[in-house]
């Protein structure tokens, strides 16, 4: 049996499905009942696609809480509604089509901003779509705050869309790495985009090129996080396994080796990773560690070496055989 966490449907021909009655289509005219000059105090969130999305979404939430605004359930009329895309599959972009426009029917005089992978590969697909306000990139996302003045004198006559070319990202976002899932367990992503260029995915331009976050600004961060009364980090990035410092001398083992040695820290536990990342260096490291968990997520996308290939995959049959040896 084959898992993974790519879904390869993108490889499928996108089938038209008719909108449902209540569907705004890209022709419809979009009429906002009131005026939408009110001051932005209560916020919402969407957020589709990956657990990446999931933490980032988490975290961007957490900075609104910070400066007093009100967070409330996806559905409920707002006045601002932030909508982070997935764009893996057909499907996926599908989706976002349908929750943005599902976010424009709850509030129809709330302000809609849409980011993630799909705005960051498609903004003018989103921007065909009446009642957008706002369309960020992924290197944008963190920015937010700095767009919200854009927003505060009523409806733009047309979508403000502020998206970089995925190869302007040069660097891994100073905001948002933390996202907390509970009292004790938290994420910390230390690690952003891919340079694989597997042949069915899109990632490497949704995300942009592989980079990661600072060796001592990431163990600094997570001795913050044990003070602050976490016990559990969960490592998060688009291809953990790649994580090495910008001189070339620490690399993920590095890191796992740093942060077993924070006293407090009772779990590390890190995401999915890439087989042909998984060194002999990790497993030993992670079978001797009281505190990093004997767990990984290793993906498999096809047990046939000739299908690997035609997929741009960085490993063969043997070599993942071998690690589950």
């Amino acid at each position: 049996m084959t898992t993974g966490y790519i879904d390869l449907q993108a490889q499928i021909t996108k089938l038209t499905v008719p909108h449902s009655l209540f569907a705004l289509s890209s022709s419809d005219k979009y009429h906002c009942p009131m005026d939408r000059d009110k001051p932005i105090q209560s916020v919402s969130f969407k957020t589709l696609g990956c657990k990446l999305n999931q933490s980032e979404s988490d975290a961007i939430m957490a900075k609104f809480e910070e400066n007093q605004f009100r967070v409330r359930p996806f559905g409920e009329e707002v006045d601002l509604t932030i909508i982070n895309t997935c764009t893996v599959t057909n499907d996926a972009d599908s989706k976002s089509r349908a929750t943005i426009r599902r976010a424009i029917r709850n509030s129809p005089r709330g302000r809609v901003v849409v980011t993630g992978c799909y705005a960051q590969v498609k903004p003018e697909d989103i921007q065909t779509i009446n009642g957008v306000d706002l369309i960020l990139g992924n290197d944008e996302k963190y920015h937010i705050f700095d767009h919200l003045n854009k927003l505060q004198h009523g409806k733009l006559e047309e979508p403000l869309t502020i998206v970089n070319d995925e190869g302007e990202f040069t660097s891994v976002s100073e905001d948002g790495f933390i996202s907390a899932t509970s009292r004790t367990r938290v994420f910390l992503k230390i690690q952003e985009g891919c340079d694989y260029y597997c042949s069915y995915c899109i990632i490497p331009f949704a995300r942009g090129k592989a980079r990661s976050r600072p060796f001592t600004q990431t163990i600094d961060e997570a001795r913050k996080l044990v003070d602050q009364g976490y016990r559990e980090i969960v490592l998060t990035g688009i291809n953990i396994g790649t994580y090495h410092t910008a001189n070339g001398k620490q690399n993920l083992v590095d890191l796992l080796s740093a942060l077993e040695q924070i006293n407090g820290l009772d779990r590390v536990r890190v995401s999915s990773i890439e087989p042909n990342t998984v060194t002999d260096d990790l497993l030993h490291l992670v079978a001797g560690s009281k505190v990093i968990c004997d767990h990984l997520h290793i993906p498999l996308q096809s047990a046939n070496d000739d299908q690997l290939s035609a997929m741009n995959r960085k490993y063969r049959l043997e070599e993942y055989a071998r690690l589950m040896a």
